[in-house]
């Protein structure tokens, strides 16, 4: 006498508790990462301000910033001159500071866990 297996009933059991692969990112994961750029773009804010001060005089410092004797004067340090003259030299000048309009408001979105539809109208009406 022959025994009766059924494999139908061990595939069903073992694609139940397959988890499903998500790319959406979790609570956690867009807190953090809500936090993270409202930190960068308080950090923008405040390089954009000290470039307009001391701007020129950190001009020569953007080119050696592995030396570790030259000091900047920005109020970010070495970091904030390089973003300053990244964004406002190199980049799109006044208008860099859109860049910190949306990258805080997408942080406060993350954060507070607001569905960002309302978010894609402001990216639309800012670029």
């Amino acid at each position: 006498m022959t025994k009766k297996t059924s494999k139908d009933s061990d595939n069903s059991v073992s694609s139940e508790t397959k988890k499903k692969f998500s790319w959406g990112l979790s609570r956690q994961q867009k807190f953090i990462f809500g936090i993270a750029l409202l930190f960068f773009s308080i950090a923008l804010l405040l390089s954009f301000i000290s470039y307009f001060v001391t701007g020129f005089n950190d001009q020569n410092i953007v080119s050696e910033l592995s030396n570790r004797n030259a000091k900047a004067e920005n109020w970010l340090g070495k970091f904030g001159a390089y973003l300053g003259h990244f964004f406002m030299y190199e980049g799109f000048g006044i208008a860099s500071f859109i860049f910190i309009r949306t990258f805080f408001l997408t942080g406060a979105y993350l954060v507070l866990d607001m569905p960002l539809g309302k978010l894609k109208r402001s990216f639309f009406w800012d670029f």
